[in-house]
């Protein structure tokens, strides 16, 4: 990766136009077929409701039993709640991990914007577990498309029914469905 050198008190926006930018938005082309057929549902839907059909889609692929998906929504990158799927709105403690998870996702991608040209890209989007009071598991999959600016679309938090299983999230296929919640 070439790295952007950054002089003492250059402003962090000077930084940030040190960047390329984006390549224009292409399909993956390795989806694997149910992949595929997701995402073309996505498209054939109305806008208005492809954030309950993306968060349908990610928690049958994960096999959980219910989740909340929560979209960017505005210039300062508020997190908003989008749906819902097979439970009841988030608890008080689901909806401050989001913000406090998206908030360090935030910051955590605008430093590494600032210091390298590129993201690392890897061929599996990794979630994070988390364990609410009750003990219930919990997966925070980061929706990011690196060929938007901003990158980050989304969080989908999934409650994992299997704790031992590991949903496999193929970063390409992650990418074109964060480029569906626009």
């Amino acid at each position: 990766q070439k790295q952007v050198s950054i002089q003492p008190g250059r402003p962090l926006q000077a930084a940030r136009s040190a960047r390329p930018e984006p390549a224009a938005r292409t399909e993956p082309e390795d989806h694997h077929p149910e992949h595929a057929a997701m995402l073309a549902a996505l498209d054939a839907t109305a806008s208005g409701e492809r954030a309950q059909l993306a968060l349908e889609l990610l928690c049958r692929h994960a096999q959980a039993a219910g989740g909340h998906l929560y979209v960017r929504s505005g210039a300062d990158a508020v997190l908003a709640h989008a749906a819902s799927w097979h439970a009841v709105p988030p608890p008080a403690a689901l909806a401050r991990f989001a913000a406090s998870f998206w908030q360090q996702q935030l910051e955590d991608a605008e430093m590494s914007a600032v210091l390298t040209e590129l993201p690392d890209v890897d061929d599996e989007v990794k979630p994070l577990r988390w364990y609410d009071a009750k003990g219930e598991c919990f997966e925070a999959l980061l929706l990011v498309d690196p060929r938007a600016q901003p990158s980050q679309r989304g969080l989908a938090i999934l409650r994992v029914q299997d704790q031992r299983r590991r949903s496999k999230w193929p970063t390409r296929w992650i990418a074109a469905l964060a480029a569906r919640l626009e």
